[in-house]
């Protein structure tokens, strides 16, 4: 089943790896508060999820943690090469 997703370009919250420095530094509650905005009224994230070869997150720390509060298992992704 995994491979099936991500195949289609989405990857399991689950299996992303959070690099410190995203965790040692959490977003400010206003670009929160704006990103999550966004995703209420269009259902989409502002900012793409970005991962490495090892599931690392690159970009998207925001999407990231928007899916993971609203209880989402799967997120759509990139991947850089």
């Amino acid at each position: 089943m995994e491979k099936i997703i991500k195949l289609f370009g989405y990857e399991l919250l689950k299996n992303i790896k959070i690099k410190y420095w995203f965790k040692r530094t959490p977003p400010k509650k206003e670009k929160m508060r704006r990103k999550l905005d966004y995703y209420n009224r269009t259902g989409r994230y502002e900012s793409k999820v970005v991962l490495d070869r090892k599931n690392r997150l690159i970009d998207g720390y925001t999407s990231y943690l928007i899916a993971k509060k609203n209880g989402k298992k799967i997120i759509k992704v990139k991947r850089k090469k």
